[in-house]
């Protein structure tokens, strides 16, 4: 089987890196908020989604947290009704353990009492996962300069919340997109259950971080966003690979600004010229008096 060696791996991971750079999410946007630097009024402007935000990914940073909060409500309730598991243990730690719990509710109430308590625990642990997912989300958006808002109030405790960045996903990133009766219809460890439910409940740090674009409309915009954003990473690829000739030494160069860093193709090396370590000279006293005479 044949393997990259160190020069062709290192080529493979730079261009890795350079798609990543210039990849975005087909199906999400983001609205921020950019002052003017002539000092004038906050204006709103739409982005494209960079790879961290890919509902994906996203959706199993609230997975994370969602499960984190419902496994303690698990470990809370054998502490209040006083039901060990078969290891005569309290917590509830995983998936295998949350499974043994319900056994655990249903032996020790009717089956229908434990169902409607264990639909009551994972609604409760909806809304702390949902404010810490969505602060998770505001604090990547204000990290970047190309998806951060300036709002006023930033950098102190009166934060204008209605001007923080806003991530968008519509349509095309969910599964199904229309609920009769979203509170009991969409499962409780879906992103869609902080994109699509109301957010004036919250009382978290970063309310509405994470919304959704219904319709026909939305993924209007987020095509548009992708065309600006295509448009854009082409002509940076132009700029970078524009290269321009030094009718001197008849050589391609990158304009430096300074002239060339390359070496000419007529240079010819002094014979005479030896390369000595400066580290032979360290013990000597320098003279610069030759050079500054």
């Amino acid at each position: 089987m044949y393997r990259l060696n160190k020069k062709e791996l290192m080529i493979l991971i730079k261009e890795e890196i350079r798609k990543a750079k210039n990849e975005s999410i087909d199906e999400a946007y983001i609205k921020r908020h950019v002052a003017d630097p002539q000092g004038g009024a906050i204006r709103q402007e739409l982005v494209s989604a960079p790879p961290r935000f890919n509902v994906k990914k996203i959706e199993g940073v609230y997975q994370t947290f969602f499960y984190k909060a419902l496994y303690g409500l698990a470990t809370q309730t054998r502490r209040d009704y006083n039901i060990p598991d078969k290891n005569k243990q309290m917590f509830v730690t995983n998936r295998e353990e949350y499974y043994e719990f319900i056994k655990d509710l249903e032996a020790n109430f009717n089956v229908d009492s434990a169902r409607d308590y264990e639909k009551s625990l994972r609604k409760a642990a909806v809304r702390p996962a949902r404010n810490q997912t969505e602060r998770y989300v505001n604090t990547l958006l204000q990290a970047s300069t190309t998806t951060r808002s300036d709002y006023p109030g930033e950098g102190t405790k009166l934060v204008d919340a209605t001007r923080r960045s806003a991530l968008y996903y519509t349509d095309n990133d969910f599964p199904v997109v229309s609920f009769p009766d979203p509170d009991n219809q969409i499962p409780t460890d879906s992103l869609m259950r902080v994109a699509f439910l109301p957010h004036d409940e919250l009382s978290g740090v970063a309310p509405g971080a994470i919304q959704h674009h219904p319709g026909q409309e939305g993924k209007d915009i987020d095509a548009y966003v992708d065309m600006l954003s295509s448009q854009e990473a082409k002509q940076k690829e132009e700029i970078f690979s524009t290269e321009k000739t030094d009718p001197q030494q008849g050589k391609s160069i990158v304009n430096t600004g300074i002239g060339s860093l390359k070496r000419p193709d007529n240079f010819v090396p002094d014979p005479k010229f030896v390369s000595v370590p400066i580290d032979e000279y360290e013990d000597e006293e320098y003279d610069d008096r030759d050079t500054f005479s």
